[in-house]
């Protein structure tokens, strides 16, 4: 669904990533998009490699040295049995920016799909204009329904997580050709899990199981710190790969 990558160039990576969101607004719906390769140390590699894990189809390098392979962002993408981390369905631009030109008006592309329980949005500063852009999210700017009720957030890149309440507004700023990651566990029963903070995708290396008495039993595919909340605290526990461990 996309035009040719185009390695090094700024204005590639952003045309290549407004032109591939919106392309998968149709075909999304048809097949796993495809964005086409990039290389991992291309300096907008994570802009490219956030779309990827969004339009969830294949992500594949180029890297022409691969002595200069991003081994770093690599490890953030990619789970110790070889699966790539992805959200559950292609991810789809949000109501706001439907029919907006985020290339030429001062306006974040955003995107958003789901991760089991959690609902996962990326937004980009893909302006022309190379100024910083400001932004609110709100749960009712999602591409797809969802239940009232309060969430914990989580900014990958930021490392910043809080409560948000179903009405309330998630403020965003973002310079030019940075990118945010946002992770929105449900609470239930005073508890929500988010995921392993070392992967770009946190909830993407968890399985989270609710027993009928309460009980929230998180496994994990992968070694790494987990972030849940419980009872108005969040909180941070390492986890190793194949391990189930209950969130109390």
């Amino acid at each position: 669904v996309s035009i040719d990558y185009i390695p090094f160039w700024k204005t590639d990576a952003k045309l290549h990533t407004i032109f591939s969101v919106y392309n998968a607004l149709l075909f999304g719906h048809i097949v796993y998009p495809d964005y086409d390769m990039f290389m991992s140390y291309d300096p907008y590699a994570l802009v490219h490699a956030v779309a990827r894990i969004f339009s969830c189809g294949p992500l594949y390098i180029t890297d022409r040295e691969p002595e200069r392979t991003n081994i770093d962002l690599l490890k953030r993408l990619i789970l110790p049995d070889g699966r790539l981390v992805r959200v559950c369905e292609p991810a789809m631009p949000t109501r706001d920016v439907l029919f907006r030109d985020p290339y030429n008006e001062p306006v974040l592309l955003k995107v958003a799909s789901r991760v089991g329980e959690s609902i996962a949005i990326a937004a980009f500063n893909v302006s022309r204009s190379g100024a910083r852009i400001s932004d609110s999210i709100t749960l009712n700017i999602l591409p797809f329904s969802v239940k009232r009720q309060r969430y914990v957030y989580y900014k990958v890149f930021g490392d910043e997580w809080g409560v948000l309440e179903w009405d309330d507004g998630l403020n965003i700023s973002l310079g030019e050709l940075e990118v945010e990651v946002i992770v929105l566990s449900p609470i239930e029963g005073d508890k929500a899990v988010i995921g392993l903070k070392e992967f770009i995708l946190p909830p993407s290396p968890i399985s989270i199981f609710r027993t009928s008495d309460g009980r929230v039993l998180v496994q994990s595919a992968a070694s790494g710190t987990l972030l849940y909340y419980v009872n108005g605290r969040f909180i941070e526990r390492r986890v190793e790969e194949d391990s189930t461990l209950e969130i109390c």
